[in-house]
Order: C-alpha cells, then structure tokens, then sequence
C-alpha cells in the first residue's frame, strides 16, 4: 500500500532519453561517512582514491578472475568489491553468498585503479550487467578493508601494500597459475600480488602426507600410461599371470577409494596464511599454512646432518633418479641405484611429484647463498632411500672391509646362466658367484 515517506530530500536531478528524473535520498546527513564527496555524482572520476562511500549489494560474482560483490554507490554509479578486499575471515568468505547478500549495506573505500596498460582485458572491470541503469563507464573499485583500516586511525593508503615477514594474510588457491618451484600452491593475495606456498609448508613436518596437492595428470601422459605400475622384485617374477591381475585390480581400487576423498586445497577456496618473505618472483611472497607458523614461529627447519633420516617430498624423478624437497631452503637428490632395493621399470611413474619418501642422508652440502647456481638453498643433500640401507645400524660396509676368506651376508640380486650376483647385505658392495661356485653338487638350471 502507498504511504508517507518523511524526511525526503533531493540530492540530484537527471536527465535520461529526454525525461527529468529527480534523485531522492531520506538519509540522514548524519548518517553519512565523513566524506566530502557528494552522495549522488555522475561520473566515478568525482569520487578519487580514498574516498569512503556507502554502497548496496546488487549481485555475487563467482566467475574468476572478477570473485566478489557488485555494489551500487548511487544511481548510474557501480562498484565491485574483491572477495580478498571484503573481510579477513576465510570462512566468510568461503561462504560469500550467504554471508553477503543481495541488499546489504557495505562502507568502502575506493581504491586506486591498476595500470589498465599492464592489466590484461579480462581482468578489467567494465560495468555492472545487473544494473541496467549503470552507464558506459569502468566500474569503482572499492574495498571494505581498506575502509576499516582508516576507520580504525590505521595508515591506509588508496590500494593495498605487498604483504611483509610475519604478516597474516587470506588467500585464494589458484591451481590455473602457472607454478613458481613445483610442487607449490598458488594463491591470489589482495591486490595484484600473489603468493606461493612450498609443499614442505602445507602442514607442519609431524603431519605431512602423501600428495597432498595430488596428482599431476601431465605426469601420465609423460609416461604414456595412465596405470601406476608397481615395483617387480626378482621374486614377484615367478607369480601367475591371475596373481597380478588380481593385485593390479586391488591397487587400482586403492587409486579410485583415494580419489574420492575430498580434497584438502581445492581451487578457489580461501584460507589463512603466514608470510615468510619475498620469493623470487617479482611481486610475489612465500606463504606457510603450518599452524605452528601461524601461531608466530617464524624459524627455518634445521639442515638434517649425515646418517639422518629424513623425509622428503619429490620434486622430479629421470632416469637417473630423483630430486627430493627436505624444506624450503634444502633439497638432495638420489641417484636410481638408491631409490629401491628392487628393480623399478619405470621410476618416474613410481615417484611422481609430490610424493612423501624417507630415506638416509649420506652427505650434506651447504651454501653461504653466494654461490652460483645453488638457487638460494641452504644445503644440497645425498639420500639414500634403499631398505636395506634404513633398516642397517652402525657404519657401512666398504670394500676395504671386505677380507678374504670371511663369510658374510648376501642377497641375490641377479641370475645368469653362468652365475649369480650377490650384493652383501649393509653395504654397497656386490659380487658374482660363478656357476661352479654356487653348490658342492651338480646344479643343473641355476
């Protein structure tokens, strides 16, 4: 039913295909934001960075790049709010649409623009489509955190700062950037920063898990084949073709009950981070999502020293072997003859990116971060993750220990027609025992 509004004041008069329209506000002027601007402007250039306006919700946008909130300042006037520029809160955001709905009133403040000359189109705001009444002009770019930050006498200025040492920030996985230093998660920061957080930072190294980021499709089709193929020992040879068909159904069960569970770091979602630093990119910060960094512990992880044991992540595997992750400033390496015990058909399907290992350090390089070529490292280490060798206790057998005439240990390792090779258990000496050495009786198929 039709009824009196009071307290109407016109604020403006417009003009629109030839008819007057006369723009009504029943605010308050004590309502209003200690603003000089005026409450209705025709052009967004009235209102320059720094400006704190009231807006209205008018849309959620939940396509990428643009994520966040439309808002009308006045009429004719839109603005888009980012998610990241919204709250502080990842569980807010995570749940925009309930949390920020159509009508509510925000306080912003308006931003300075970015480049359009180094701001790619698609990134570019243009115009809100959900008001029809928005004329053909670029969309303000407003911020609520921002608002806050003057509101609270914090210095703020009119776009936001790169994020520093021990700042914690919100960020927005994105798994379409291209990866700094894989395995690493990327994320989108506030403003035009981004932020990469290593995988040895995911969880605090008690919690570490197997492919936490999980698996990289590219590394199937590098393969050629989309099926895991297991490690073959010289024993697993003589099973029946039924055994390993049974134990190939049961491993790709195995594949299929584990992707099925939800991932832990979907793209898009927001989450809580600690700032370590600046990394090598420009613009970009290295990011942890440990709890212990967020509770405020800052220190590096310690170098691990020989005959240590370690876990590692891997970073990439050859044909020659595999480079390992211990923490953001060591790696190592393990050579092919080191990664099993058993012979492994194809070692980059067996250690795909990504993958949590264990193993013994053999020896540790370290840098003064003035050497060429150590891409910031800490220390460079050898591992060894052979089970016999992480099984083993005490020092190693050489081949200066080996004497003549003393009995030892050994496992056979490879069958000839003329022999047998035997490595001797605790070390990395191997040996061929010929054919007439192997029995005191006739062997008629070795």
């Amino acid at each position: 039913l039709p009824r009196i509004i009071k307290g109407v004041r016109c604020v403006a008069v417009d003009t629109r295909d030839g008819v007057s329209f006369v723009e009504l506000a029943n605010r308050s002027e004590k309502s209003d934001l200690v603003s000089s601007s005026p409450i209705v402007v025709s052009d967004p250039s009235q209102l320059p960075p720094g400006s704190l306006v009231h807006s209205i919700v008018t849309s959620v946008s939940a396509s990428s790049p643009h994520f966040g909130v439309w808002v009308q300042v006045c009429p004719g006037i839109s603005g888009f709010v980012p998610a990241l520029e919204l709250s502080s809160d990842p569980d807010i955001l995570n749940d925009i649409e309930s949390n920020y709905k159509v009508g509510t009133r925000l306080s912003c403040c308006v931003m300075e623009k970015s480049n359009p000359e180094k701001t790619p189109l698609r990134h570019q705001l243009q115009r809100d489509d959900h008001d029809n009444n928005t004329k053909e002009h670029n969309a303000l770019e407003l911020s609520v955190l921002l608002a806050e930050e003057q509101s609270n006498a914090k210095q703020a200025g009119f776009k936001p700062t790169k994020p520093q040492r021990g700042d914690v920030v919100v960020g927005r996985i994105n798994k379409k950037m291209r990866v700094l230093g894989p395995p690493a998660l990327m994320l989108n920061l506030r403003g035009t920063f981004t932020g990469r957080c290593c995988i040895t930072e995911l969880n605090d190294m008690d919690d570490w898990a197997n492919m936490p980021l999980g698996k990289d499709p590219s590394n199937d089709s590098k393969s050629g084949s989309n099926e895991v193929q297991r490690v073959v020992s010289d024993s697993e040879a003589d099973l029946s073709n039924n055994e390993n068909d049974d134990d190939d159904e049961e491993s790709r069960d195995e594949d299929k009950a584990k992707s099925e569970i939800r991932e832990e770091y979907p793209d898009g979602k927001f989450i809580k981070c600690r700032v370590l630093g600046s990394a090598r990119a420009k613009g970009a910060v290295e990011l942890s999502l440990r709890d212990s960094r967020l509770e405020g512990d800052l220190e590096e992880d310690c170098v691990p020293e020989p005959n240590d044991m370690t876990h590692a992540y891997v970073i990439s595997t050859t044909k020659k072997g595999c480079f390992v992750r211990i923490s953001r400033y060591v790696e190592g390496r393990v050579i092919l003859k080191e990664l099993s015990d058993d012979f492994i058909p194809n070692p980059t399907v067996m250690f795909p990116p990504g993958r949590l290992v264990v193993g013994k350090v053999k020896r540790v390089t370290k840098h003064d971060g003035k050497q060429k070529g150590n891409r910031g490292l800490a220390a460079t280490v050898d591992i060894d993750m052979r089970e016999s060798v992480l099984l083993s206790s005490g020092n190693r057998i050489t081949l200066d220990d080996i004497q003549e005439n003393s009995k030892y240990t050994g496992v056979v390792t490879r069958i000839e027609s003329y022999g047998v090779f035997v490595r001797i258990e605790n070390s990395d000496v191997s040996g061929l025992a010929h054919v007439s050495e192997c029995s005191d009786s006739y062997v008629k198929n070795i």
